[in-house]
């Protein structure tokens, strides 16, 4: 991950983008859901103590709750990246932010770091400093103060990444640096690369990682595509909602307009016409309603996919970049496929026609239903005494509203 305070990452104005939209402050152990949205771990504990589920705030993806709701929260993936951005933007810009960066845990999980090995990019104690000195394998490594490893670099903070270590027992210290082309990407410390991994094709983690980034960036390029054609729809949808309104009033002014030359016997004839035209109204204005909340919520969780995405292709350790990929290429698929195109049709589904009786104030004029039809094709000449068959298709069975 890029830790210079002058990269874009630390910029004071991506600021939101380490905030947490529950609690509005910087994430605080962040944790992702798996919908890939991420927010602080008190604040999804607070939220399903107060309403017994977890739901995303975001997408409303429901999380099935499996044990208690610290068991489920708790359980929850961590994301190192985020909270890594969050602890080297609080370092470089100290007095834009009021929390103090919590001490990073030594590997042991029992006392804070003091120093980091620069080789195998291991959080050490006292003790265990002692203890890594000591061993035959890293007794070679560089150890470097915490203070002196952020301040590197002429003052520019650095994050204390974990890494990810090697899974053979007994190498359980050892970060990896390497990967097992040969073993099917299977993580190796050293130690193995020159044993059980010997003439196997190994792969580094900086590669490894850009073959991620190799997979991300082409379906990158097609969310980009969908979250401007969502962009689009929303706004259609509600250019085409002041349409549908605009339509409204204009077909209940006609029904005004056609009462107002009766006598007040029609008053109620009038209301009950409107009622009915208002319910179409109604209808129709649920109907796209729904159609922009769902078109909005694609359109943010393809913005916040994009927004995630390209920090980490940017940003990223290699370790992260791993980490985080298999669930991105995941949910990238799952947005790609989503449907953000929308059809306009400027059509109001009623409309009114006034009564071909003058002089029957019982009836003002009826609500159509406005119906398309499809026809087939109808003959231009026919020989005398022929017969021909012709088929009307409606596509909407309720065609007449009639107040009798």
């Amino acid at each position: 991950m890029a830790t210079s305070p002058s990269s874009s990452v630390l910029n004071k104005n991506q600021e939101d983008f380490l905030t947490c939209s529950l609690c509005l402050d910087y994430y605080t152990n962040a944790k992702t859901l798996p919908c890939l949205h991420f927010y602080c771990e008190k604040c999804l504990l607070t939220l399903v103590e107060k309403r017994g589920e977890l739901v995303c705030p975001q997408c409303r993806s429901v999380v099935p709750l499996t044990g208690s709701s610290t068991e489920v929260v708790a359980d929850l993936s961590t994301n190192c990246f985020i909270n890594e951005v969050v602890k080297v933007f609080k370092t470089s810009y100290p007095d834009e932010c009021e929390a103090k960066i919590s001490p990073a845990p030594c590997v042991c999980e029992e006392n804070s770091c003091v120093n980091r090995c620069l080789d195998c990019s291991m959080n050490l104690c006292h003790t265990c400093s002692k203890s890594h000195a000591k061993v035959r394998f890293t007794e070679g490594h560089r150890l470097i103060s915490v203070s002196g490893y952020r301040k590197d670099a002429g003052g520019q903070s650095k994050p204390l990444n974990q890494g990810i270590y090697c899974n053979k027992e007994g190498h359980k210290e050892r970060c990896v640096q390497t990967y097992c082309s040969t073993c099917r990407f299977v993580p190796v410390c050293d130690d193995c690369a020159t044993s059980s991994h010997t003439g196997h094709k190994l792969v580094c983690r900086e590669d490894f990682a850009k073959s991620f980034i190799d997979k991300l960036r082409q379906p990158l390029e097609i969310l980009e595509e969908k979250r401007d054609e969502s962009n689009q729809s929303v706004q259609s949808l509600t250019e085409e909602l002041l349409t549908i309104t605009e339509l409204y009033e204009a077909e209940s002014a006609k029904v005004k307009r056609q009462a107002e030359v009766m006598i007040a016997k029609i008053r109620e004839n009038e209301g009950k016409l409107l009622e009915m035209l208002k319910k179409q109204h109604d209808q129709a204005t649920k109907r796209l309603e729904c159609e922009l909340d769902r078109y909005e919520i694609s359109e943010k969780n393809i913005a916040a996919t994009c927004n995630f995405v390209d920090m980490l292709m940017k940003f990223g350790e290699a370790d992260e970049i791993i980490l985080e990929c298999p669930k991105l290429l995941s949910r990238v698929d799952e947005l790609i496929d989503c449907d953000t195109k929308h059809s306009r049709k400027d059509v109001f589904p009623a409309k009114f026609q006034p009564s071909k009786e003058n002089y029957n104030f019982n009836n003002v004029g009826t609500i159509k239903r406005v119906v398309s039809c499809e026809r087939s094709e109808i003959p231009k000449m026919v020989l005398v005494n022929e017969s021909f068959t012709v088929t009307i298709t409606t596509k909407d069975c309720e065609s007449v509203m009639e107040i009798l």
